[in-house]
């Protein structure tokens, strides 16, 4: 087909992402849509109040299937109720079975909160929170976890977001993550953030799918 006629041709994608709250809905509003929106992906966020758990996920999941063309989730893994000892990706893989539409649902769940993914920059996280004395221990924390965000351990006293509030006792998860996360970038957030970065890949392909499909039709 026509590179000129494919471009003229809509292929807008509309994306609902079941998030866990304000976090996680500022973070792909401010964040995501804007990078998503030049791919022809529209992504709405939906508030799921918090209390997540597969049971929840599922229930609402499954109407949105029929208003949108695809459905995906970002929830920490941290506060999933009932994980009863599972790993993350026993926990999306089952999340998929139940939902029972493999094409147009794609579970994600983060590795461990959406805090992780404000250590991918720790000079930028102790600027933005004026608390460049900690820049040290911030530091330290990823060398002992291979540099890897995600893998900052979520014990009640150690996860990303307890540590945050330990240093910074202003720190608002709403507010500042937001604005902490769009100053370091979503680039260097990819890059820093291997499951993270797995996740948008796979979101970046719908457009990519799209595509392919309207060529295949022309």
């Amino acid at each position: 087909m026509d590179e000129k006629l494919l471009r003229g041709k809509s292929v807008m994608q509309y994306v609902a992402i079941l998030v866990e709250g304000g976090t996680e809905r500022e973070f792909v509003k401010g964040i995501l849509f804007p990078d998503f929106i030049r791919k022809d992906i529209y992504l709405n966020p939906i508030s799921m109040g918090g209390s997540i758990s597969m049971e929840s996920i599922v229930r609402q999941a499954r109407p949105l299937l029929k208003t949108f063309d695809y459905v995906t989730t970002l929830c920490d893994f941290y506060g999933f109720q009932g994980k009863y000892g599972k790993e993350v990706d026993q926990l999306e893989n089952e999340i998929e079975r139940q939902v029972q539409n493999h094409d147009n649902f794609l579970a994600y769940i983060q590795m461990h909160e959406f805090e992780a993914l404000l250590f991918s920059d720790p000079e930028i996280l102790a600027k933005y929170l004026n608390m460049n004395e900690r820049l040290p221990e911030i530091k330290k924390v990823l060398a002992t976890h291979d540099n890897n965000p995600e893998a900052i351990n979520d014990s009640p006293q150690t996860a990303p977001s307890k540590r945050i509030k330990r240093w910074a006792r202003f720190y608002n998860k709403v507010y500042h993550g937001r604005l902490i996360a769009e100053e370091i970038g979503l680039e260097k957030i990819r890059k820093k953030c291997p499951r993270f970065n797995h996740w948008i890949c796979r979101l970046e392909s719908i457009s990519r799918n799209k595509a392919t499909a309207i060529g295949r039709n022309a």
